[in-house]
């Protein structure tokens, strides 16, 4: 339960630095690099960032 918490805080900490919406977080582990965890988020800077994302879309990057 301990590192649930942890984990919950952590989410809690990067949502609040980044005005985002952590809904899901994928953990792995790679022999290189050790533990790691992605966090897929929504961030609130529609207006700034959806231009910039659609242009790389066009471009043929997708952004995940």
């Amino acid at each position: 339960m301990r590192c649930l918490n942890e984990e919950l805080e952590r989410i809690k900490e990067f949502e609040e630095k980044n005005n985002a919406l952590v809904y899901t977080a994928i953990h792995s582990y790679y022999l290189e690099l050790g533990k790691m965890t992605s966090y897929l988020f929504v961030s609130d800077f529609k207006d700034e960032e959806w231009e910039m994302d659609r242009a790389d879309l066009k471009q043929g990057q997708s952004l995940v």
